[in-house]
């Protein structure tokens, strides 16, 4: 039976990242470790896999994955690259695009240096405006990413751009912000790249562990459904021996997944 001495005491206000850490599911999915039919596309063909795997998890990955993606997709350049590392041994992800790379200057609303307000702020994002979803564009809320890091044990970000080198880390899903380091980057190149661990803390999730061949997997539907983008896949892990290897892949599919089935 409920209490009935009910009163304002019993409202609780909890911040964005108590919530995104509280109630995981209403932002990225089922916390539960579910099974689902897969297609997990080969070199030769396409198998259709049992996989398990904590929806939310992999959700997370793909928020991260599809920034890099509306970057590019929102650029006219020839050499679009993304690059996916899945260090499998320390569980560790990191995703880098080769765009403009998110703007490091103050922004003018938070006065915090912008890629702080874009990671750690929810509704927090550029592409609100309708003609972004006309464009082809996945994200739009403005959550994903800042979700991400509110529940990554350590969630890193380095962007190239105007002539500078940003870096900075969040730890214990952004209750601890370092200040960012800003250093003259002389090189050409510019991107941004994200590399996070989950929090293992969290109670919500019997594992943070995600399947490598999911990953992999993802990597290859990128390149299919984005002709335009050269995705380069590593994978660090462990042999059979116990000895730490790395696997390499390079996918480019000029022609689509016309040219995969071909």
């Amino acid at each position: 039976m409920a209490d009935k001495n009910y009163s304002a005491e019993d409202i609780r206000v909890l911040s964005d990242r108590e919530h995104v850490r509280l109630r995981t599911a209403i932002y990225l999915g089922s916390t539960e470790t579910s099974t689902y039919e897969i297609p997990i596309f080969g070199k030769d063909d396409i198998k259709i896999k049992q996989k398990e795997f904590v929806p939310a998890l992999f959700k997370a990955f793909n928020e991260i994955a599809d920034n890099a993606i509306d970057e590019l997709t929102q650029l006219k350049k020839k050499d679009k690259k993304v690059s996916v590392i899945h260090d499998v041994i320390n569980n560790k992800y990191k995703v880098c695009d080769n765009g403009r790379g998110v703007p490091i200057d103050l922004h003018p609303q938070t006065k915090r240096y912008t890629p702080e307000t874009v990671f750690t702020e929810l509704r927090s994002g550029r592409n609100f405006d309708d003609d972004a979803k006309d464009s082809g564009v996945i994200g739009t809320n403005g959550v994903g990413s800042s979700c991400v890091a509110m529940l990554s044990e350590d969630f890193n970000v380095s962007i190239k751009r105007d002539g500078k080198f940003y870096e900075q880390m969040y730890h214990d899903g952004t209750n601890k912000i370092n200040d960012p380091s800003i250093n003259t980057y002389k090189g050409k190149d510019t991107g941004t790249c994200i590399e996070f661990k989950y929090d293992t803390s969290l109670p919500q999730f019997e594992s943070t562990r995600v399947d490598p061949e999911l990953i992999g997997n993802r990597a290859v539907e990128i390149a299919l459904n984005n002709p335009e983008i050269l995705l380069s896949y590593v994978r660090k892990q462990l042999d059979e021996d116990g000895d730490e290897e790395q696997i390499s892949e390079d996918y480019h599919f000029k022609g689509g997944m016309g040219e995969y089935v071909k």
